[in-house]
């Protein structure tokens, strides 16, 4: 298994990530891992030794300020202020900077984290808020927090980004990969092609040249990265392919 404690999952609605997160974590459990499924929406699980943790902004910056304030009681009291909360919640970046923060955290309560983005695009954005704070500040707690997190995203992340054997969605997938990498170069990243037709060799009806035609297609649009089969032989393809990147 990856030495990396936070295991970042993106992609488009969809292209199943969601379930990809969730089998990830509870392999990561049934290894008897201290495990964490963060979701920004969603049900919580009953697994064994696996959490959820459905983030709110609100939940996460109240958090954030009794810890900074060093007191709870100070904390309400000053959060109780509604232009303060409707500050927080339109000021650039920082929605992303205090979720991120929470994330980051988690790595020091648990063996594991699997991380269920949101939509690719916030994905992005909110991997970028800590470089982004860290730039735009030079002191305070805003920017010792800043430089925290890029310390455990650079040491402490992996990623990978679910994608479909599609061209818009696999040219989505390989931006997405660019970045990453240009952003965060040290974090092992990983694009992984869900619902990928078994190669499909009998020609014999329209239907398997169609199948056998399509097949190879998606065979090369998903190029060498792991490919989860549309029609899986057994029940353990979603397992299987999972083990490539553990």
């Amino acid at each position: 298994m990856s030495a990396h404690i936070l295991v970042f999952i993106h992609g488009k609605g969809g292209v199943g990530k969601t379930a990809i997160a969730e089998a990830m974590a509870k392999n990561f459990a049934s290894h008897q891992k201290r495990t964490l499924l963060v979701r920004f929406e969603g049900s919580t699980s009953h697994e064994p030794c696996l959490y959820t943790l459905n983030y709110s902004f609100i939940e996460a910056f109240h958090e954030y300020v009794g810890i900074k304030i060093g007191s709870k009681i100070l904390a309400k009291t000053f959060l109780k202020n509604t232009f303060i909360t409707h500050l927080a919640q339109i000021a650039p970046g920082l929605k992303d900077l205090v979720l991120l923060g929470k994330i980051c955290h988690m790595c020091s309560l648990y063996d594991k984290v699997v991380i269920d983005m949101p939509s690719t695009g916030y994905g992005v954005a909110m991997l970028h808020s800590a470089y982004n704070f860290a730039a735009l500040f030079h002191a305070g707690p805003l920017y010792q927090d800043a430089l925290s997190m890029i310390k455990v995203l650079e040491t402490n992340s992996q990623h990978l980004i679910i994608t479909l054997p599609e061209e818009t969605p696999i040219q989505e997938a390989l931006e997405l990969h660019g970045h990453i990498q240009e952003r965060i170069p040290s974090a092992p990243c990983t694009i992984m092609v869900n619902r990928v037709l078994p190669l499909h060799p009998f020609e014999e009806t329209p239907t398997d040249r169609y199948l056998s035609s399509r097949s190879q297609r998606e065979h090369t649009l998903a190029q060498d990265w792991i490919k989860i089969p549309y029609f899986p032989l057994t029940g353990h393809a979603l397992c299987d392919a999972l083990r490539a990147i553990l």
